[in-house]
């Protein structure tokens, strides 16, 4: 019983750590075409907010650590 236990909780913990890395690579790919297309980074955490539902400290946080 505990073994099925670890089992399930073990990959529900690896598919909700690989759903984070995905959004987390999409977030980064959304900012460096902002910036590829010349925005500011004040734009580029609007569109962030507003195409992943962030709050808008996440979205500086995510522009600081891609741009």
């Amino acid at each position: 019983v505990r073994k099925g236990i670890g089992d399930i909780m073990g990959g529900k913990v690896l598919e909700l750590e690989s759903e984070r890395l995905k959004a987390e690579g999409m977030i980064a790919g959304a900012i460096k075409t902002c910036k590829k297309f010349k925005l500011d980074q004040k734009a580029a955490i609007e569109n962030v907010v507003e195409q992943f539902s962030l709050s808008e400290k996440d979205a500086i946080n995510y522009v600081k650590k891609y741009w």
